[in-house]
This record gives C-alpha cells, structure tokens and sequence, in this order.
C-alpha cells in the first residue's frame, strides 16, 4: 500500500529561519554516528534494510524523482555510503514482491505519526521540526504459520529456565555451511516462507545481520538429521538505532532535501503457532539549498580501539617503523 497521491509543493523557508536554524542543523547532522552501529553482548537486535529502502524510494517518488533509482541521492558518512552500496538498489529492485509491505507520505507529520499510531508503533516524528517538508514511514508485518503445528516442551534443561516449544522433524530441516560450525535450521511455514535459526553469539553489526543471513544461505548442504528443534519462545520489541541516516540527501533538486530524522522499530514473537514479525521505519524530511551543500564538519575521529602506525619516509618503497599499539601501552611517556 502507498498514500502518495496529493500534489507536493515545498513549505517555504525564510532567510531569517536559514540563518537561526542551520548552525545547530549541521551540528546535530554532525554528532550523528558515522558507522553503522554494532549490537551489544547479550542484547537482542534486528534490522530491516526493506523498510528503509520503501522510505527513500517514496520520498523520491514524492518529490518527482523516481523510487526505483536513488542514484540522485548522496551519502555524507560510512554508513550511509555502505548502505547505498551494499542494500539499497537492491532492496528497491524487490520490492514488488512484498505485497505486505504498507508506506504513508504526507506534508502533515501528525497523521504519518498517526498511521504508526494505528500499525501498533510507539515511534513518533518531531512534529515542529523548522525545516521539515514531509514525513514517510512504511510498516511490513509477516506471519508465518508452521506446516504443523509445534507443541510446547516442557523436559529439555532449556525448558527449566525459558518457554520452550518443539518444531516437528517433519517442519525442519538441517543444513551446514563450511564457515559456520553450528547447524542452521530452516523451519517451513505454509506461506512457502522458511525461518531460519542458527546459533550465533557474538555482538554484531546491523547491516552484517543481512549479509551474515545472505552468506548462510550460500555453500549449504543438508548433512543433519535431528529430531526436530526445540527453541525459547520469542517476544521481541526494540527501537533500532538508524540515526546514522540522518543527513543523507538529494543533489539533483535545488531545494536539496536531506533525512532530519529517521527511526525504526522492529517486533519479533514466535511460539508453537508460528512466528510473526513486524518492522516500521519513519523518517522526516527536510530542505535547505545550502544546508548540505558541502559536507557538515564531523567530530574530531576517536582512536579508541587498538591500531596499527607505520613510518614513511619519501624515496623508501618499505615503512622505517610500525607497531600495532594496544591499551597496554597507551600511557603518557613523559618525555620524547
């Protein structure tokens, strides 16, 4: 479903609101995360890269652009840059094969916060944002319902600390892949649709939570013969961190629109039944002919992880010196 009906004319934007507004904008674009973000130890995470592409590919079809290409649209940090790279275009190429998929654009912030409202969202949109021009969000739910329904389990030690339930041998099937040593569990639901689980417990980028799921589905060979699977029952509700979208914008139009804003929430619950998931993203849009027009300045780069320095000199193809310096040597030397 898309609401992308009405006639777009840009808010007007006075040079007194320009000249109050941009130095905090470009402040606040600034501070935003350069990376994608990595999830922490023993936090559960999701990402949906569908609904974000659903977003963009709406707000450039609302602004006379086309929302298959976003060639026109430029990214200002690494993560923006990886995401147009590695998930964009083909994100938007597939879309058409999501019939699930829901989106609102509109000039009016309160009712795009209103449909999210009315999807069972709790992620809301500044609504008094001064250079705002439009809102978007799209929402995606699926449900899968098993092939045969699993049975709650109550005998395995799992059982003893979490709710459990037991997928049937007859819904399951087990493969291996050469990189990964545990088994990777595809659970059949009748959609045509397959869950697939695999044990995994180091923290984890969000885009790698994609491309790890792609490279799993890669070099598998069905070489596992269990009884089915007994796995936790799943409820799962988090507001993902996509601010590192904030800033990304067009270079085509003079009005130079640019992502003020942009939120996802993703749900996840699973028990004997199925297993169904929910996603929304919702962004703001803004524009300024000279917001964007050259790279807002970035945060001094933190060396705060463990690095590699070499010396070069000119004339000499090797390096006079390098190290790979760890916390065990960060310390003040006094003296050169």
């Amino acid at each position: 479903m898309s609401d992308v009906k009405q006639q777009y004319i840009p808010r007007p934007i006075t040079a007194e609101t320009l000249e109050k507004v941009l130095p905090a904008e470009q402040a606040r674009i600034a501070s935003m995360p350069q990376e994608c973000p990595q999830s922490l130890e023993g936090v559960s995470t999701a990402f949906s890269a569908f609904t974000i592409a659903k977003c963009l590919g709406e707000a450039n079809a609302f602004i006379g652009q086309s929302d298959r290409d976003l060639s026109n649209w430029e990214g200002i940090n690494l993560a923006q840059v990886e995401f147009v790279e590695s998930f964009l275009q083909q994100h938007l190429n597939e879309m058409q094969d999501i019939p699930e998929m829901k989106c609102v654009v509109d000039t009016d912030v309160s009712k795009v916060n209103a449909f999210l409202k009315e999807e069972g969202f709790s992620i809301q949109l500044q609504e008094n944002h001064p250079l705002a021009q439009f809102a978007v969000a799209s929402v995606l739910k699926v449900l899968l319902e098993w092939q045969r329904k699993a049975t709650r389990e109550y005998d395995s030690e799992l059982s003893k600390k979490y709710d459990t339930i037991k997928l049937h041998k007859e819904t399951t099937q087990f493969f291996e892949h050469p990189q990964h040593h545990e088994p990777i569990v595809r659970v059949l639901a009748k959609s045509g649709d397959s869950l697939f689980m695999t044990k995994y417990s180091r923290p984890i980028r969000q885009f790698d939570l994609v491309s790890l799921a792609n490279s799993f589905m890669t070099h598998q060979s069905q070489n596992w013969d269990f009884k089915g699977c007994i796995a936790p029952m799943i409820k799962f509700d988090e507001e993902a961190d996509i601010s590192w979208l904030t800033g990304f914008h067009e270079t085509m139009d003079p009005m130079m629109y640019y992502i003020a804003q942009a939120l996802q929430q993703n749900k996840f619950r699973m028990n004997e039944k199925g297993a169904k998931f929910e996603s929304a993203t919702a962004m703001l849009v803004g524009c300024s002919g000279m917001l964007i027009s050259t790279e807002p300045p970035r945060p001094p780069y933190l060396m705060d992880e463990p690095f590699l320095v070499w010396v070069m000199r000119p004339g000499l193809s090797q390096p006079l010196f390098a190290a790979q310096l760890y916390r065990d040597s960060w310390k003040d030397p006094g003296q050169l």
